[in-house]
């Protein structure tokens, strides 16, 4: 369930990882009020139904993993990636707890602690809230900019658009106007990188969202990295 040119990294390759089995048959203790989702699927089996790229997961989620099978999560209040292989899952609000398999572990540099989700943010449709904003804003109103340290995002949409207009507002550029499919969109592959230190304005309709791209900003060593909720 890879995006094109983004193969699954490899266990050996993933830098500071910790191998654990946790069992925990239980819902974990820090699980977030039902229905916020926690975390996104970046990848599942191939062979599954029930889990789709992106997908947004609320605490309390129960996944059966059949031995071998791996399925990678990214929270996104805590940016703690995880590789599980095999067992029973539950998800929880910064991470699983495991029964009967393993999870390797790392935090990663993601934009998804910045933003806090309604509970109509899972599927194909909901609102994304900026935290610490204003309580009430006009509609096209901008939020707290949104620290990315990737160069070509990955944009996935919680409300229905075909087409995002990407303009720089730090310096002049040309404007992008990139097609949605699905509710995402993968700059690596329409050919769009950002410019470290830049700042972007990104608007679908009438929803506006800024990035500010850091100055370190590299390629992203998978998907959860390069991934922005908007």
């Amino acid at each position: 369930m890879n995006l094109p040119g983004m193969p699954r990294i490899s266990a050996a390759s993933m830098a500071a990882t910790m191998i654990l089995g946790v069992a925990l048959p239980g819902a974990p203790h820090d699980a977030q009020a039902a229905g916020t989702p926690v975390a996104v699927v970046e990848d599942a089996d191939p062979g599954r139904q029930d889990l789709g790229l992106f997908e947004m997961l609320e605490a309390g989620r129960r996944i059966a993993l059949k031995d071998g099978e791996v399925l990678v999560l990214g929270y996104l209040q805590s940016c703690n990636r995880e590789t599980i292989t095999g067992g029973q899952v539950v998800v929880g609000a910064r991470q699983s707890a495991v029964e009967g398999g393993q999870v390797e572990r790392e935090i990663v540099n993601c934009a998804g602690g910045q933003v806090a989700l309604s509970k109509d943010s899972k599927g194909k449709a909901g609102v994304v809230v900026f935290r610490k904003g204003p309580k009430k804003k006009k509609r096209g109103a901008m939020g707290k900019p949104v620290t990315i340290h990737v160069v070509s995002p990955v944009l996935r949409l919680t409300q229905g658009a075909t087409v995002i207009t990407l303009r720089r507002t730090d310096r002049p550029e040309a404007t992008w106007d990139l097609n949605v499919t699905s509710n995402m969109i993968d700059f690596l592959a329409a050919g769009v990188r950002l410019s470290p230190g830049g700042r972007y304005d990104i608007a679908a309709g009438r929803r506006r969202l800024t990035l500010r791209v850091a100055a370190d900003a590299g390629n992203g060593a998978n998907l959860f990295e390069r991934l922005v909720v908007f």
